[in-house]
């Protein structure tokens, strides 16, 4: 019984320096837009944009600067049930703080073969990355 207890209370104080240490991830999602989101140096977040399957159209970076900022992981989900072709389909973004400062973050919505001056839509958010 006592090494229950005690197991209970070790999860608990490492469930609370978690949320302490900035545990839950960060998720920048679309209605974000035009934004000043604060994150700290060396926080991994996730950014998090959907279009349409099928369509051709595709999220593409127009300003991510490496100094601050490393992408760790790019996937894509679709979101409709299995089969469906040309459904909602998620693009996930796992980047990392590699430098205090402000910057900004933006990207476009378009089709490889028009280029991104006939974007779609666009997505922009300001950055501020503390020590």
């Amino acid at each position: 019984m006592r090494k229950i207890i005690l197991l209970i209370g070790i999860a608990t104080l490492l469930s609370l320096a978690s949320q302490a240490c900035g545990g839950q991830k960060m998720v920048i999602v679309k209605k974000d837009n035009g934004k000043e989101i604060t994150v700290r140096n060396n926080d991994i977040f996730e950014l998090q944009l959907e279009s349409h399957g099928g369509t051709g159209y595709i999220w593409g970076f127009e300003v991510l600067i490496p100094d601050y900022f490393e992408v760790l992981k790019e996937e894509t989900m679709s979101e409709s049930k299995k089969g469906m072709t040309g459904g909602p389909v998620m693009h996930i973004w796992t980047i990392r703080a590699k430098k205090p400062g402000t910057t900004e973050m933006s990207m476009s919505l378009y089709r490889p073969w028009e280029g991104k001056d006939k974007a779609a839509d666009r997505f922009t958010v300001k950055l501020r990355i503390l020590p």
